[in-house]
């Protein structure tokens, strides 16, 4: 009962509660308090309090850093999500590895801002991700992120990945015949365009959309 306090001071957005909160009960910071399996970090980068995840992740270790949700969500993922630069900086400062770990659906955090057009989130983890993150001969995030950002129209990442990587064009990956570009030529848009979503509304939406991509 008692992590429903923390879970509402959260939404709240007061750090001053927060930290007094955490001082009395230390083993709450990594507790799962949202029925998604979310810890306090989770949820601050999910409301997008700046601040609160700066102090959450000073208090936090590195290996905790990588925590997941039920739904395979880091914190920066759901940042990803959110769309909120500042937000993902300090967890990438802390720990880099953070941008390499995919959540249910198979996908890393540049692949998840670009799924809902957060350009400048997409510039920010695309030049911090590795490159075997992206490269077709070792992973498939290179190409969904290809198609993605073409759908969401950052053009510039896209331009970059085909000149880093000219064989995503013809890339093929798990269940689909033809190369990346040629499959995207076949699909219909698969955002909800026009749709103004909160941003929790947003990663509820997110849990089903790359599922026919993997």
């Amino acid at each position: 009962m008692y992590l429903m306090i923390l879970f509402k001071l959260l939404h709240k957005g007061d750090w001053g509660q927060i930290k007094h909160f955490l001082e009395l009960y230390p083993d709450a910071l990594n507790a799962k308090i949202s029925s998604y399996g979310e810890t306090a970090l989770h949820i601050a980068a999910l409301a997008g309090h700046v601040k609160i995840v700066e102090e959450l992740v000073n208090m936090t270790s590195v290996e905790d850093l990588t925590l997941q949700s039920d739904y395979g969500e880091t914190a920066l993922s759901l940042a990803a999500a959110c769309g909120i630069t500042s937000v993902a900086k300090p967890l990438v400062r802390k720990n880099h590895d953070l941008l390499g770990i995919k959540n249910i659906n198979g996908v890393i955090p540049v692949v998840v801002a670009a799924q809902f057009g957060h350009t400048d989130v997409v510039h920010f983890l695309y030049y911090m991700t590795q490159e075997e993150d992206l490269d077709p001969e070792t992973s498939s995030q290179g190409a969904k992120l290809l198609i993605t950002c073409i759908i969401a129209q950052i053009y510039d990442i896209a331009l970059d990945l085909v000149l880093r990587f000219p064989e995503l064009a013809t890339t093929v990956w798990e269940g689909h015949t033809g190369g990346t570009l040629n499959t995207l030529a076949t699909r219909n848009s698969a955002f909800p365009s026009g749709t103004q979503l909160v941003c929790w509304k947003k990663w509820i939406y997110s849990c089903g959309y790359f599922y026919s991509l993997n």
